[in-house]
């Protein structure tokens, strides 16, 4: 079973803590992940499971604030592909309950999350039953509290993969669409 997972590392006290671009044997990928699992290890990294739904976690993303992150992800807990968030303080430990972002009949996939001051933006897609597409945008309040969500297309055809970047209180968003 898959869940979120991860950990953190003082780099004012452990300078290994860095990756380089290129592990050793990176044309093996489980050589590669072991690898960077081994480096985080040797700087003094205890990765840490973040998510526990028995259900798997798929496609995390992270925000991170001054004094803490948030984690998001999507999981089929609920019988359909939903998207997650839970904070973290600033030594990685949870901080907070995993939060159901998404309720919508339509499958949510791909969240990418970002910093705001005071909450965080969050763009995912939604698949229909039928396969269309809809990318989606929303501000949340760190305790989970929706502020604002909508969805995001130039034209009337599908939209996909969103990503979320976040300058200031400023959000910028981009997207894949098809006509």
């Amino acid at each position: 079973s898959m869940a979120v997972c991860g950990c953190a590392s003082d780099r004012r006290e452990r300078s290994g803590c860095r990756l380089p671009a290129r592990a050793p044997f990176a044309s093996q990928p489980f050589a590669h992940a072991f690898w960077a699992s081994s480096a985080l290890a040797g700087a003094g990294c205890s990765p840490r499971q973040i998510s526990d739904s028995g259900f798997g976690a798929y496609e995390v993303s992270l925000a991170v604030w001054s004094e803490g992150l948030a984690v998001a992800w999507y999981d089929t807990r609920d019988g359909n592909p939903e998207v997650y968030v839970r904070s973290l303080d600033a030594e990685g430990r949870t901080s907070g309950p995993e939060l159901r972002l998404t309720t919508s009949a339509a499958a949510s996939y791909e969240a990418d999350i970002a910093p705001l001051p005071d909450g965080f933006g969050i763009a995912w897609y939604e698949k229909e039953d039928d396969g269309r597409m809809r990318a989606q945008l929303s501000v949340w309040q760190r305790d989970g509290t929706p502020v604002w969500s909508l969805p995001i297309a130039v034209g009337g055809g599908s939209s996909r993969n969103p990503i979320v970047r976040s300058f200031g209180d400023a959000l910028f968003c981009a997207w894949i669409e098809a006509d």
